[in-house]
């Protein structure tokens, strides 16, 4: 069978979907874990395999999540030696942990597949875009190594992948790059299964099943120890079936060109036959320089230009490569997607160096061979920079080694590169979005594809590029149709059609960059008049639309989607406004095409949603406006854009002599790197303004300069209500609501700033006159998200959300900058910090109530979590109890991303300066990490007691008095949190003064003096998620809580794999669906509290923060207080949960989840056993939790989440009812566990 127009099949979609759709009919099981950009590759087999989607062999694949990518690979391993074929997917660190077992796999021959969505390795930062580092890492790992430069690659190098590898039995990764190929859609080709049936080596596996597997029936020993005697020599052995990988593979893929019409071949070459300058690369940078060269040797007479695209990387195809190159070529350059610092060269340009010398060394006589970086992290591989590769060969004196894309004014070997230019083909529309993180542009721009795609034979492609934050980020889509294969591999630079849809981004980014001669300009803005728009669309924006003679329209997309009940929902009816104007398809044809996706879409939410929707759609092109602007006033408008580069100061700092501040809160910080990087504007940055940020350190205290004003609405108090019981603070993820306390006469407040007579007030004395304490809950408008947490929570409702639009925004900004300007000690001046001991044991700890620690500054602030989220709440709180003194070593995950990811910190500091510190390592090492932290950190502190003694020692000429009493009374209390703070400030104000006496070289003096920051004792906090904490780093959290380290260890438990997309983890509930479990997950949640209790030496607690706050309080408490590693799980709803009415419901939902017995809440505290003490405390009767009441709210909170009622799921029923027997199990264990640990008599 041959593919034609009868059997040809097309199908939109990305690389991670084509690498999966390529693998399936071949897997027989597969073992995943989840990992961006990788992970929906692996999520679609999962949920095909859940569906009943039958292989190639008409049967169903096995699917089974692992703990860890080292898991993967080792059940992989296993899977294979005993004759089943699997694939998995994966990338970058993830991608790492299977080197081990790549290796084994590889050399013995087993028949595997690993995809790679190739993503850059974790270095001095962690990046979720793609370079070919983590591929590079694996190259001597013995794997056959393929590359796909787009997703129709993706489907067919995949696919070849796996036939060879089962012909052959040899391990194959095939490798495509991650974002930009996994998530970019495109309209591909797909293959019948009769041409796969037909490629299949079916005798080759048979009989690799029947003698290589495992059996008992021919038993073997496998995997054994060798001696130095034979084990070269057996690996010698194999080496010809290595070599002939290269054959096999263009065998493989000429039959399937024969069979399928898409020829391929290991390595191609593209240009002119007389070329005298080649590029040699890889991966969907190739697709670029290919739609460069034919630009040049079409347009330009000057360039005689050609590429060579590899697409076998491993086994490196030499004699093919060298046979290609065309005896003309007098300049090879080698693009390597990766950077080397060590190494003579990067790994590509090596391999061509050595496949020349082996094949045909005199080459080198006519030949230069160059070195270039492109694309590193993800960076966009334009048009112009392969345009500079080949200024570069051409000139009189090349250089190699360089990089193309930055401005590297460091090491001065970046290309210069000339303007840019459009290769793509004539006729392509390319159309430019910026939407509004959640409000459905994304989703709307994929529906776009989908459409044109499904209706017309244009060709189609589309590429999102998002920002870290959860909620209120920005999404940019590059969509392309057009008539000619699109190889266009980068962000459109020269739209058509340029649609904003969020006004705030007209100040926050350059929307206009994109503009060409007669783009369409749409705007999405609360303005209805064309007053507004002449009155607040910037100058800039106006002038470059008129410079480009650019159609203007406007709409109030917000307040439409709004009157007819989808409140921030625009994605339909900002669809036919791009139908409507990009007349892609006739706009009837669009509308109709539109209305038929939503019954198809919403068809399991309702007709009331469906109706909505096609109300939406019918209304959209009614509200949109054309406005005839006045062109020559518009060109004229003045104003320039402010891009936060200032020119004169891109120089290197050590020429420049300007030093960039780089303390806590540096306001010149944010404005010379922050802002032009929140702004989309790093790529005109040269290196040598990156340079403080070189190794990966950011100074805090930088996201309360950001003002993202995002909220649709903001919460407005309503001060005669208020019983001031600070919940609204205290519930705020963002700490954007805060009480305030002042006195209006000697705090000189704005006549705005109006408070109330506060409760609870220390009285005066009856001569005090001048102080009058008041009361006011302030809001920072443009810090808030807007997600009603504050509202839904206040107990008198005196909050109620007010669209932003109606906000005074600078008259509250005013209110805000005088408010944080208070004292920071003003609420411990006015409410001081109560000490006193927990449990009767000889410790001292806070344990404040939940009112008062509202009125402490909040060392955690304006982080980029998810609207309504509860995870950040914990840390703020925390921050609040204890103050700076906080090292916190963070695993991968939301806590990451919401508290520790560029370019602005949330974590900030106090009035003296003092913050806490925050790192990360990898998600896989983050308890080991931890230790190494505290370890540290205790090293230090003790050798300076150690200094401390010595200079009290010494004799009394030589010290001083003052400072020896201080040094005293530190080494009195120096392992207490909060008197080794008190010493530790006089202490330093002691040495400082000797510093400017010039004193501080006496004896030990100098090293107490310049180890001064760890003069108090430090909390060590190792947080994480429970993907982390129960799967991948479970053996290292079980090390961590068996060491006797003093670490405090917070599990911010969602029950899924919250970061990834919300895959479900040992955390999820037995029957609950998630990711990569679709039908719901098969085991019981895994009980890591009962597993922590059970070692007897480690402090626990359960805790719901929602549910009890004073619970949390005293847990926190009792943590810091217990000598030794404590844990504390803490149940947080996440937006994979499908909670109805979403997280601002997640309170409520915690409170039933606490009532109901589904989430216990308990104390485990081994310091209470020395003292005759049950050590568990559990703070709800387990048995109260599942009478007929408990019953009752286990079932109502059940019932609010779609995770326990998937739509269409034939077994809801039974799965709700395996879940309440599991939490009646578990809260009658939990009632035994108080017998198993009441104090003994014997």
């Amino acid at each position: 069978m041959t593919v034609n127009e009868k059997t040809l099949i097309k199908a939109n979609m990305d690389g991670d979907e084509a690498a999966a759709t390529s693998s399936y009919p071949f897997l027989e099981c597969s073992f995943l874990y989840p990992i961006t950009p990788a992970t929906a590759a692996a999520e679609h087999v999962e949920a095909w395999a859940a569906q009943g989607r039958k292989n190639l062999f008409g049967n169903i694949p096995e699917m089974r999540e692992m703990q860890a990518e080292g898991g993967v690979a080792g059940a992989m391993h296993g899977a294979a030696i005993v004759g089943t074929l699997g694939a998995t997917y994966t990338c970058s660190q993830g991608l790492l942990l299977m080197i081990p077992n790549m290796y084994k796999m590889a050399y013995e021959m087993l028949p595997c597949v690993i995809h790679v969505a190739s993503r850059l390795v974790a270095h001095h930062a962690m990046s979720l875009y793609c370079d070919y580092s983590d591929v590079f890492a694996c190259r001597d790992t013995g794997f056959a190594m393929l590359a796909s430069s787009d997703p129709q690659e993706c489907l067919d190098l995949g696919t070849i992948a796996h036939l060879v590898s089962c012909k052959q039995q040899v391990s194959f990764l095939h490798f495509f790059d991650g974002l930009r190929t996994s998530h970019s859609i495109q309209k591909i080709e797909l293959i019948p299964e009769q041409i796969l049936r037909e490629l299949f080596p079916w005798e080759s596996v048979q009989k690799w099943k029947e003698t290589k597997a495992m059996s008992t029936e021919h038993p073997t020993m496998r995997g054994c120890g060798q001696n130095d005697d034979i084990f070269w020599s057996c690996s010698e052995g194999t080496a010809p079936i290595f070599r002939n990988i290269p054959n096999q593979v263009n065998e493989m893929m000429r039959l399937f060109g024969d069979k399928v019409g898409r020829h391929y071949h290991i390595v191609d070459y593209y240009g002119a036959s007389d070329a005298e300058d080649v590029v040699l690369i890889m991966g969907s940078g190739a697709n670029t320089t290919i739609e460069v060269v034919q630009y040049l040797n079409q347009q330009t007479q000057s360039y005689k230009v050609g590429v060579l695209k590899l697409r076998l990387y491993r086994p490196f195809p030499s004699a093919e490569i060298v046979a290609l190159i065309p005896p003309t070529c007098k300049r090879l350059c080698v693009l390597d997607r990766a950077k080397q610092v060590t190494a003579p060269g990067e790994p590509l340009y090596l391999e061509l160096l050595a496949a020349i010398n082996s094949e045909k060394p005199e080459l080198f006589g006519q030949l230069r061979v160059l070195s270039c970086k492109v694309g590193v992290g993800g960076y966009n591989i334009y048009p112009n920079h392969i345009l500079a590769v080949f200024q570069n060969m051409k000139s009189d004196k090349p250089l190699n080694r360089c990089s193309v894309g930055i401005n590297d004014d460091i090491s001065h070997n970046s290309l210069l590169i000339p303007p840019s230019f459009n290769a793509t083909p004539s006729g392509t529309v390319q159309a430019k979005f910026f939407g509004l993180g959640a409000d459905g542009t994304v989703g709307s721009c994929k529906e776009a594809i989908k459409l044109i795609g499904e209706s017309t034979d244009l060709y189609t492609q589309g590429y999102f590029v998002f920002d870290a934050k959860k909620t209120g980020g920005f999404t940019f889509s590059h969509l392309r149709f057009g008539r000619e294969a699109i190889l266009s591999e980068y962000d459109i630079f020269q739209g058509d059609y340029i649609a904003v849809h969020h006004h705030s981004f007209l100040k926050k980014f350059n929307v206009t960059d994109a503009l060409k001669d007669g783009s369409i300009f749409v705007l999405n803005c609360p303005w209805d008049t064309q007053a507004d728009i002449e009155e607040n669309v910037p100058a800039y924006v106006k002038k470059a639309i008129a410079t480009n003679n650019a159609k203007f329209y406007y709409i109030n997309a917000f307040s439409l989607a709004e009157k007819i009940g989808l409140k921030g929902h625009i994605n339909m009816i900002m669809s036919v406004c791009f139908f409507s104007l990009a007349k892609v398809i006739p706009v009837e044809q669009a509308i109709e095409l539109l209305k038929n996706s939503v019954r198809h879409m919403y068809s399991k939410k309702g007709d009331a949603v469906i109706k909505q929707n096609v109300d939406a759609i019918d209304s959209a092109l009614q509200a949109l406006h054309n406005y005839q602007y006045e062109k020559e006033q518009w060109i004229a408008s003045s104003e320039e854009r402010k891009s936060g580069i200032e020119r004169d100061e891109q120089k290197n700092t050590s020429e420049s002599g300007k030093e960039i501040d780089m303390s806590s809160g540096s306001q010149q910080f944010y404005d010379t790197i922050c802002n032009p990087i929140l702004r989309q504007e790093a790529h005109l940055m040269p290196v040598s303004a990156l340079l403080p940020i070189s190794r990966g350190i950011f100074p805090s205290g930088t996201s309360k300069y950001e003002k993202r004003s995002v909220a649709a609405s903001v919460p407005l108090w309503d001060k005669d209500n208020c019983v001031q019981c600070n919940i609204c603070s205290f519930v705020c993820p963002h700490a954007a609501i805060r009480p305030f306390i002042f006195d209006k006469v000697t705090d000189s407040s704005p006549d705005t700033f109006i408070g109330i007579g506060l409760n609870g007030a220390p009285k005066k004395d009856e001569d005090d006159k001048t102080k009058q304490w008041l009361f006011r809950i302030q809001v920072s408008p443009r810090d808030c998200l807007g997600c009603g947490l504050c509202v839904s929570e206040c107990p008198k409702k005196c909050l109620k959300l007010r669209p932003f639009g109606l906000t005074d925004a600078d008259e509250e900004d005013i209110n805000w900058k005088f408010a944080t300007s208070l004292p920071k000690e003003r609420g411990i001046e006015v409410f001081p910090k109560k000490i006193k001991k927990v449990d009767e044991i000889e410790s001292t700890s806070i344990i404040p109530n939940a009112k008062d620690t509202q009125f402490r500054q909040p060392l955690l602030e304006f982080n980029g979590a998810c609207a309504g989220c509860t995870q950040p709440i914990h840390m703020k709180i925390i921050t609040q109890m204890f103050g700076g003194e906080l090292f916190i070593a963070n695993a991968v995950g939301c806590s990451m991303i919401w508290g520790g990811y560029t370019p602005t910190s949330p974590y900030t500091t106090d009035s003296e300066g003092v913050g806490p510190v925050y790192a990360t390592s990898l998600f896989e090492d983050n308890a080991e990490f931890g230790l190494g932290v505290s370890v540290g950190v205790r090293k230090r502190r003790s050798m300076l007691k150690s200094a401390l003694h010595e200079y009290i020692a010494l004799p009394s000429e030589k010290t001083t008095p003052s400072l020896k009493t201080v040094i005293q009374e530190l080494l009195d209390n120096f392992e207490d949190l909060e008197l080794s703070k008190e010493a530790s400030r006089k202490v330093k104000k002691e040495l400082n003064s000797l510093v400017s006496s010039r004193q501080e070289d006496i004896g030990p003096l100098s090293y107490i003096y310049h180890n001064r920051d760890l003069l108090a004792n430090k909390i060590i906090w190792v947080n994480g998620g429970d993907g982390w904490a129960y799967d991948i780093d479970f053996h290292g959290l079980d090390h961590l809580l068996h060491s006797g380290e003093d670490v405090n260890i917070v599990i911010f438990d969602t029950e899924v794999y919250s970061n990834t997309g919300g895959q479900a983890s040992k955390a999820t509930p037995r029957g609950a669906s998630a990711k990569l479990a679709t039908n719901g997950k098969r085991g019981p949640k895994k009980d890591f509290g009962v597993y922590a209790m059970n070692s007897g030496v480690c402090y626990v607690a359960s805790t719901c923060i929602g549910a009890n706050r004073a619970q949390f309080i005293r847990s926190v408490s009792e943590a810091v207080a217990f000598k030794g590693p404590s844990v504390i799980i803490t149940y947080c709803p996440c937006i994979a949960h499908n909670i109805k009415q979403g997280l601002v419901n997640g309170h409520e939902q915690q409170r039933l989840a606490v009532q109901g017995g589904y989430w216990p809440l308990y104390r485990f505290n081994p310091a209470l056993i020395s003292l005759g003490k049950n050590p568990l405390t559990l703070d709800i009767d387990p048995i109260s939790t599942i009478n007929e009441a408990g019953k009752v709210k286990l079932n109502q909170f059940l019932c609010n989440e779609l995770r326990f009622n998937t739509p269409g799921r034939t077994t809801n029923a039974e799965i709700l009812q395996q879940i309440q027997k599991d939490v009646e199990d578990k809260n009658r264990r939990l009632k035994k566990m108080l017998d198993v640990w009441a104090p003994s008599d014997i």
